[in-house]
Parts: C-alpha cells; sequence; structure tokens
C-alpha cells in the first residue's frame, strides 16, 4: 500500500486544504480591510467634489459659447463628468460591502 492510499491520505489532504482556507480566509479579511479605510473614501470624495467644481466652471463658459462646437462640447463634459460621478459612486459604496 502506498502513503497515498488509504483513509490517512484524506486525512493529510484535509489538513492541507484547512490550512490553505485559513490562510486564504486571513488574506480575504487583510483586502477587505485595506478597501474599507474611511481615509480612501473620504479622499476620493473630496477629490470628486474638486473636480466637479472645477469642471462645472469650464462647463458654463462652453455651454454659453457662441458657437455651436462650445455648446456641445459643455454638453459632452457635463455628461461624462456625471458618468464618472456614477462610477465613482459605485465604486465607494461596494467598497463598504
Amino acid at each position: 500500500m502506498s502513503s497515498g492510499d488509504g483513509p490517512n491520505a484524506y486525512r493529510d489532504e484535509r489538513a492541507t486544504l484547512a490550512a490553505e482556507n485559513a490562510r486564504l480566509k486571513a488574506e480575504l479579511a487583510a483586502l477587505q480591510g485595506a478597501r474599507r479605510s474611511g481615509l480612501g473614501r473620504a479622499s476620493l470624495a473630496a477629490a470628486t467634489v474638486a473636480a466637479d467644481a472645477w469642471v462645472f466652471t469650464l462647463i458654463v463658459g462652453w455651454v454659453n459659447a457662441p458657437s455651436d462646437a462650445g455648446v456641445w462640447l459643455g454638453w459632452g463634459v457635463a455628461v461624462l463628468t456625471v458618468g464618472l460621478n456614477v462610477a465613482v459612486a459605485q465604486r465607494v459604496l461596494r467598497s463598504r460591502v
């Protein structure tokens, strides 16, 4: 009978799998803890608010531009900004779970 046969082989494999499971759970807990840091969310929120303020000061000039190209540029940037805000909000909310 080889060392891989019999009930002891399963016992050895269960111990290895239990150790690997514990290692992976510890790694996952560390990653979730890092992802849930309040400083990261606060920094992301502050950067988003600052970018919004800067972009919307530019958009006013573009939307009121005398040319159609400026108006379309302004609306395009506004839609892009809203889309990025939605993406940031989803990332922040997902990191709270």
